[in-house]
């Protein structure tokens, strides 16, 4: 935590500001821990490095455009 100002590595918002703090993030085929991120960065990364789940997520959102 002190090597990160206890702040989430992502959006940097302080650890005290969230209910749930802040969780390990980790590289889920090598184990390696990477840093601390709060629950909404750590869940928008999950969906940045799952290719089918980020083209779900694009293709939800570009329905839903304005022409």
């Amino acid at each position: 935590h002190r090597e990160q100002e206890y702040k989430c590595k992502l959006c940097e918002r302080h650890a005290d500001e969230f209910k749930k703090g802040l969780v390990v993030d980790h590289n889920h085929k090598t184990g390696k821990v990477r840093a601390l991120l709060c629950n909404t960065c750590n869940s928008q990364l999950h969906v940045l490095e799952n290719k089918e789940l980020y083209d779900k997520c694009m293709n939800y959102l570009n329905s839903f455009k304005e022409e």
